[in-house]
């Protein structure tokens, strides 16, 4: 909860979260292993550092889901954050676009990349539930 309460305090234009993954030979997949967090033989292709059956928290799946769900919410909420504030910048540059029209187009090419390298990354979070 620490985290979702920091995303919401520094409003993030961009996040990534991961899981630990317990790959064979790390400590990790010792560990995991003899707490029967895993399965000895798992299907790798269902465990990779954004898959939500890879529970090695050690609360409840529910919760856990629960919490994955809440800090995706986060983050989609810091993207439009992101969108108020690009809007914002150029209100406030709209008199220096008048007088140079290349710095506005520059500005407007410069915040699709952004916007786009965003949406890229965020689709990519909701492919991987």
């Amino acid at each position: 909860m620490d985290t979702v309460n920091l995303m919401k305090q520094i409003r993030p234009s961009n996040s990534c979260w991961s899981i630990a993954t317990p790959y064979p030979g790390t400590e990790l997949h010792d560990i995991a292993v003899e707490k029967n967090l895993i399965p000895i033989s798992p299907n790798w292709s269902e465990y990779f550092h954004h898959s939500r059956k890879l529970n090695l928290s050690g609360i409840p799946d529910d919760e856990f889901h629960q919490l994955i769900d809440q800090i995706q919410q986060e983050v989609r909420q810091s993207m439009n954050f992101m969108l108020s504030d690009i809007r914002f910048i150029y209100q406030k540059r709209i008199k220096y676009y008048l007088k140079r029209p290349a710095l506005m187009l520059h500005d407007i090419k410069l915040g699709l990349r952004i916007l786009w390298a965003r949406i890229r990354h965020a689709l990519f979070l909701f492919k991987a539930d």
